[in-house]
């Protein structure tokens, strides 16, 4: 019973995800590192593949920060960049 909360910049991308999980989530084309997430929404583990190294300093700054904020207590942030 997963819900999936996703994002992209490739339109190609989010077409695809909505296609194949799209009764188990919400997939939005958005740039994450300006993203405003609300603080109601909390997450069990947030997952952030092959994106970092497009981000700059700031930006990851930022993007981290506001995913501390919808992280539940003793959840878990896991990236991976190849």
């Amino acid at each position: 019973n997963i819900k999936y909360h996703g994002y992209d910049l490739s339109s190609r991308y989010i077409d695809h995800a909505n296609q194949k999980y799209g009764n188990r989530g919400i997939f939005s084309c958005a740039d994450v590192s300006k993203l405003e997430l609300k603080d109601e929404s909390k997450f069990d583990k947030i997952l952030a593949l092959n994106l970092l190294h497009h981000l700059d300093d700031d930006e990851a700054i930022r993007l981290f920060n506001s995913l501390k904020r919808v992280l539940k207590p003793g959840g878990e942030l896991i990236t991976q960049d190849i």
